[in-house]
């Protein structure tokens, strides 16, 4: 867990996995920028990287990127991808299954980037989705109950200085990330213990 200024560390955790894998990935961006030098690796860009040069990835999906952002995805990764914008035209139950059938592998890494949420329940140093803690929630749960996941990670925790932690706004802010994060750790850590 940790600020979205870090996302790339899920590079190195996906570089790890040695079976054939999708990275299901909830994000309001979809992290596939290229940088101008081939040797940086940065938040915006780790899913190009990922996908780029690690074999066992083989297809990313990200749910919840907003459709601004589906041009960053250059041209030779997109048979690799799948996207899914939110908010999205029909049910939860419906999107659920989309994403369930879209996996093509029995193993899956998740990684929750916190600025697919709306701000009203946490708040990001990134612009934010509109996706409800509820509807992210049921999405995972619905990837845990049906396959292998080697990993999870979250980021998107709101960056705070050393004397801003002791102001009003930033208690507000520090309470209504961790009510989020107690919710989404919390259903996966009671999903896993009922599949796995």
């Amino acid at each position: 867990m940790g600020s979205g200024n870090y996302h790339y560390v899920s590079f190195l955790l996906l570089s790890e996995i040695q079976e054939p894998f999708t990275l299901t990935l909830f994000d309001h961006h979809t992290d596939m920028m290229e940088d101008p030098s081939p040797t940086v690796l940065s938040c915006g860009s780790w899913v190009f990287h990922a996908i780029d040069r690690l074999p066992m990835l083989q297809k990313v999906i990200v749910v919840g990127a907003s459709k601004e952002f589906e041009d960053q995805i250059p041209p030779h990764l997109r048979e690799k991808v799948t996207l899914f914008f939110y908010p999205y035209a029909g049910s939860l139950e419906s999107l659920s299954h989309q994403i369930v059938a879209s996996i093509p592998t029995s193993t899956v890494y998740i990684s929750i980037d916190k600025d697919v949420l709306d701000r009203t329940e946490v708040v990001t140093n990134w612009d934010q989705g509109n996706m409800t803690v509820r509807h992210l929630v049921g999405l995972v749960s619905s990837i845990l109950t049906h396959y292998k996941v080697s990993g999870v990670d979250i980021c998107g925790e709101y960056p705070l200085s050393p004397l801003g932690i002791f102001s009003t706004e930033s208690g507000r802010v520090i309470r209504k990330n961790e009510q989020a994060n107690r919710i989404i750790l919390d259903s996966i850590m009671n999903r896993y213990a009922k599949t796995g």
